[in-house]
Order: structure tokens, then C-alpha cells, then sequence
């Protein structure tokens, strides 16, 4: 038998635990006395600084291995005495076009994570997570065009997870494919996995450079006195997840894998806390002081004019719920967004940032 010190410091492993997610994961499970893992890239502009930020935070608590999601030999390196695995490494919509290998990262990097867990007949828990971008444009749904905001002609609490995955893109058929593949391994090899249908994210140590979200691009926007370009009508309605809420959720996943082990759950904001690219903007006044200057662009082909996530069957599977309303989490994204500006960070991130 393992001794009891062995099992307690055996690592938290999180795949790109570098980038925005997860920083702020890794820093809760530090804060608790685990022991992390970070493996990553660290290809993104802010990664370093996050990496150091942990570090000046945790010391030696918080191992780093720098390498590709990709390479077999590392992540299994990374995996062999893992207690749990947050797979969060991708490359997203900011890198699509000028990075080819990113249908290979997506999904061919999951499947090297699915496997490295199955050769070990490893019983840790993974929780991987996708992105709502599977369900695609949303065509079908009949809207209702109001005066800020779109939202379905019928009322609905949000999309559920039974909803077909209809990808519009290249990049969301490859988190498709990673998606289905971590299903599909939960059912047929036994790897104890979840898989969450994430939505948009936003809070502290979100640069809001190209690579992260648009929540935190808008805020520095009106931090610089900038004119701000929506894309679309502006009346496209998102439910919005603050950070802290997003890793409530993925440690409960953790907890509860033995009753949530091969399901899909859509994690976002709920209705609660939707708003729209024009209704953020005038909260961004009551929260900054001044209402940026606005300007409009065609929107994406492929971007669903309304995206609520249903959050009942994660709900009654955990009890969790979102806590961090919008104007909240608005304010404490701008607090830390002015902090780390006036150090020399965000957009960019170059040095240290609390």
C-alpha cells in the first residue's frame, strides 16, 4: 500500500494550466495544500507571467513541465503518478487561421492524454474541457429581435446537453472530435472523465489579448478611452461565467466523477447572467465610469446570435450553481485589470500581477 504522505502529494496534473483557466485553477488547488502539475506550452504571450505569478504564490509546490500536449512520452512522463487531470491544453479561435496543426493539438492531443490514462489503467479522474462552439450557429432557433437583445421566440432556460453538436468550423470540429473522443473512452476503456461544454469566461488574469476573452478585451477598451468594434448587431446574447465560478465547477466534477464519469454538462453563466455585446457595454459605464465609443462589424459566419447554457443537469448532479452575478464580476475584472496595467501587465502580462 502507498503510504498516506506518498498518496497526499501525488499532483494535480492540468494540461495548459499556463493560460487563463488555468492560472486561476491552479492557484485554488495550491491555495488548499494540493500539489500541481502544469503542463504546457507555454506558446501564449501571458503564460509566462502566469507561471511566474504562481510561483512567487505556491514555490515548490507547483511543478512545471514545459512541453507540447502532443508528445507521448511527456505527458505520460506528466500522468504517471497524477491524482486528477484537468485537460484544459488548446488552440482556440485566435491562432485558427495561422496555426494549421490546431485540429492536431485538439484532438489528437486529447486522444495522447485518453491514452497515456488507459495504458496506465489509472483510476484519477479527468475533466476535460470543450467549448460550446460544438452546437454551432444555432440556425434553427426562432429569435426574438428586442430593443438590446436577442432571445428564443419560445422560452427556454437554456440549451441542454442533448442538443445535436452541429460545428460551423474547422476549429470546432476539432474540439468536437476531442469531445466525443473523451465520451468515448469513458464508456468503452473506463477513464473516470467529464466533459464540460464550456461557454464564456471572464475574470482576473484574462488579458484580454487576442488569445483570451472578449468580456476582458471590451474593459480595456474602455480603460484606454479606445473605440470598441462589435462584431454583429451588438444584440447577440451570451451567458456570462465568472472565473471563480467556472473552477467551482471543475472541482466538483473531480469530487463527484464516480456519479458523473462519461456525461457532457453545458457550463456557463445560465440565464441569470446573460447579457449582450450592447448591454455589457453600458454596464462597462456603470462599472468603468464612461461608456466607450462604438463602432460595428460584420459578424462571424457561424457565431450563434443567442448562446444560454442550461445548467440543470449539472445542477442536480453537484449542487453547484453560479455565485458571481455580472456586475460583480465586471468589477472585480476591472479592479485587477487597473492593478495590473499600472504594474506593466494586461494586455501581454510581462511580469508579476496579484
Amino acid at each position: 500500500m502507498m503510504p498516506l504522505r506518498s498518496v497526499r502529494s501525488r499532483p494535480i496534473v492540468i494540461t495548459g494550466g499556463a493560460g487563463f483557466i488555468g492560472s486561476n485553477l491552479a492557484d485554488r488547488l495550491l491555495r488548499t495544500g494540493k500539489h500541481v502539475l502544469v503542463l504546457d506550452d507555454v506558446s501564449r504571450p501571458s503564460a509566462g507571467a502566469n507561471l511566474e505569478w504562481l510561483r512567487g504564490r505556491h514555490g515548490s509546490r507547483l511543478q512545471v513541465k514545459v512541453a507540447d500536449v502532443r508528445d507521448e512520452a511527456a505527458v505520460q512522463e506528466a500522468l504517471a503518478r497524477a491524482a486528477a487531470i484537468f485537460h484544459l491544453a488548446a488552440r482556440n479561435v485566435a491562432v485558427a487561421g495561422r496555426e494549421p496543426d490546431y485540429a492536431d493539438v485538439n484532438a489528437g492531443g486529447t486522444r495522447v492524454v485518453l491514452e497515456a490514462i488507459r495504458r496506465a489503467a489509472s483510476s484519477a479522474p479527468l475533466v476535460y474541457a470543450s467549448s460550446s462552439d460544438v452546437y454551432g450557429a444555432l440556425d434553427d432557433l426562432e429569435l426574438t429581435e428586442l430593443e438590446t437583445r436577442c432571445e428564443p421566440a419560445v422560452r427556454m432556460p437554456g440549451l441542454a446537453e442533448d442538443r445535436a453538436v452541429s460545428p460551423s468550423s474547422p476549429l470546432a470540429h476539432s474540439i468536437a472530435q476531442a469531445d466525443r473522443t473523451v465520451v468515448d473512452y469513458a464508456r468503452e476503456f473506463g477513464v473516470r472523465a467529464v466533459v464540460f461544454r464550456i461557454g464564456t469566461v471572464y475574470g482576473p488574469r484574462q488579458s484580454g489579448d487576442e488569445h483570451e476573452g472578449w468580456v476582458a478585451r471590451y474593459l480595456v477598451r474602455a480603460l484606454e478611452g479606445q473605440p470598441l468594434a462589435i462584431r454583429g448587431s451588438g444584440k447577440e446574447l451570451r451567458d456570462l461565467l465568472f472565473i471563480d465560478d467556472l473552477v467551482d465547477a471543475l472541482l466538483l466534477a473531480q469530487r463527484d466523477v464516480g456519479s458523473v464519469a462519461g456525461r457532457v454538462f453545458n457550463i456557463g453563466g445560465g440565464a441569470a447572467n446573460a447579457a449582450s455585446r450592447l448591454e455589457l457595454v453600458d454596464l462597462l459605464a456603470l462599472v468603468h465610469g464612461s461608456r466607450p465609443r462604438v463602432s460595428f462589424e460584420t459578424a462571424p459566419s457561424g457565431e450563434p446570435r443567442w448562446f444560454v447554457s442550461d445548467l440543470r443537469a449539472f445542477r442536480s448532479a453537484t449542487g453547484w450553481t453560479p455565485r458571481v452575478g455580472v456586475r460583480e464580476g465586471l468589477q472585480r475584472l476591472n479592479h485587477w485589470l487597473v492593478a495590473a496595467r499600472g504594474l506593466g501587465l494586461a494586455p501581454g502580462m510581462k511580469a508579476h500581477a496579484s
